[in-house]
């Protein structure tokens, strides 16, 4: 055996070792006694090895909730439920929601992340999904009114985008959702030909008993919340997916709800593309607009609520182009959602920009101190006025070895400790000679499954009073991610 292959085991051995000890409560002596000879080997390590040790440790299950980053999907079929359809070779986890609650006719509450694709992974109590460990990816049946019903593979993209759970004021449970219009009843709308009519649905949730206190969940969606783009547009305009509720933590129940303005509405935050060139969607950007507490309706002006230029410059952001070094192909900003920081009570936006499949990205913006959640909100910049992408800052694409690494999601976890949630692609899953960052063929775009991770995290602030993330990962475990 290599001497390199004894120092992996020993590694992953010791750190098995660490592990087991914290979880039982006792590791303070094993890390105290053990860390500086950690750290010495650590060092001696190659790249390739550190890759091996992070992966074992980030896919590990813990008892208790562990400061450390956490992979929570393998995009492996053995860890998804079997009626995902079979040409799925990947298990697809795209845009994770926050930590939502979802009540089931038995009146028992659990607890879920939402992906795109009607995908989501459950626990028994929002603490337990930050513990350690992969969670088995389930998924809900989505149907039009017609009872035409979304089938296929996810990366045919006839599924809904960026599904997400609310009860509204009347105790109905209500889906959100990217959602196609049918072109043909009867029929699924072709991606390729309809996707300019995507936008922002709600749907009817219901919970069907397949067996003693199992249930299946049925969405039915039903219109577009908003009053714009029911088959109006024949161009890209008003083409949208994604959107959330402005939300607020609540100590007392351990997970975010949606906040009422001083309307009596609800906020909704959402992207919808403004301008088109050459038959595509050019510029894309994200919007707020209040929402009736029936949930199923927009109300009032649309307000633009994030800035696309640079200050300095007072050109488009560079991290916002679509395209290769070569070609541009639009400009794009999506998937933001809203964080009520709970120190300064700021408001804190995350989104990202640029194609997906490159490096798509994590960027903030934020209100002023003291100021509400609607509003025009200020970029996060470096000295030179471009976006601070933190997935850079954070060095998340060479400890994770991801690509594709996007759709952020900030979640305080019961305890009221920040955690940063994304999707990514692992680089040791992509198939050999197809790309790390661009498009896939289509014969291998089915292999890049992205799967969600989440990091702990805080807030720092710099001298102009910009919020920037910083890993807050627990010292026994810090040495590997540096």
């Amino acid at each position: 055996m290599k001497s390199s292959s004894i120092l992996i085991i020993t590694s992953v051995l010791t750190f098995a070792q660490i592990a087991s000890a914290q979880s039982a409560g006792t590791c303070s002596s094993v890390f105290s006694s053990g860390y500086s000879e950690l750290q010495a080997k650590w060092a001696q390590l190659s790249l390739e090895q550190k890759n091996f040790l992070r992966k074992q440790q980030m896919y590990s299950t813990s008892n208790v909730v562990q400061r450390r980053p956490v992979v929570k999907t393998s995009g492996l079929r053995q860890d998804a439920s079997k009626d995902i359809d079979a040409a799925d070779i990947k298990i697809d986890t795209a845009d994770p929601s926050l930590v939502m609650p979802i009540t089931y006719p038995n009146g028992v509450t659990k607890y879920r992340i939402n992906f795109s694709g009607l995908r989501y992974i459950e626990a028994n109590t929002p603490m337990e999904l930050f513990k350690g460990g992969i969670k088995k990816v389930q998924r809900s049946r989505g149907f039009y009114k017609d009872g035409t019903e979304m089938t296929g593979a996810y990366h045919n993209e006839a599924w809904a985008w960026d599904v997400v759970i609310y009860k509204n004021e009347a105790g109905e449970q209500i889906a959100l959702g990217g959602v196609m219009e049918q072109v043909t009843p009867g029929k699924l709308p072709n991606v390729a030909q309809d996707n300019r009519t995507r936008s922002r649905w709600w749907g009817k949730v219901s919970h069907v008993e397949v067996k003693p206190g199992v249930y299946e969940e049925h969405i039915i969606w039903q219109e577009p919340v908003h009053d714009f783009n029911r088959s109006k547009h024949q161009g890209w305009e008003y083409h949208g997916y994604g959107g959330t509720l402005v939300t607020e933590f609540n100590p007392k129940t351990g997970i975010h709800e949606p906040i009422k303005n001083k309307n009596g509405n609800y906020t909704l935050m959402y992207e919808r593309v403004t301008e088109e060139q050459h038959g595509m969607p050019w510029v894309t950007t994200t919007f707020m607009r209040e929402m009736d507490p029936s949930l199923k309706t927009t109300v009032g002006p649309e307000i633009a609520v994030t800035n696309l230029n640079n200050p300095l410059t007072g050109k488009l952001f560079e991290s916002l182009r679509r395209g290769d070094e070569h070609n541009t192909y639009g400009y794009l900003r999506e998937g933001d959602n809203v964080l009520k920081e709970i120190k300064n009570k700021q408001f804190v936006k995350a989104g990202s920009a640029n194609d997906y499949v490159r490096k798509y990205g994590i960027y903030l913006d934020y209100r002023p101190p003291g100021a509400d959640a609607v509003g025009p909100y200020r970029n996060v910049v470096d000295s030179r006025g471009e976006m601070v992408d933190f997935a850079t800052t954070l060095n998340l694409r060479e400890m994770m070895n991801a690509t594709w690494v996007g759709r952020p999601q900030l979640n305080y976890d019961p305890q009221g400790r920040l955690w940063l949630l994304f999707h990514f692609v692992p680089k040791d899953s992509i198939p050999q000679g197809a790309p790390v960052e661009g498009w896939p063929s289509a014969k291998d775009f089915p292999e890049y499954g992205r799967i969600t991770a989440m990091i702990p995290v805080k807030f720092e602030y710099d001298a102009l009073g910009q919020p920037l993330l910083k890993k807050d990962i627990d010292p026994e475990f810090s040495y590997m991610y540096e």
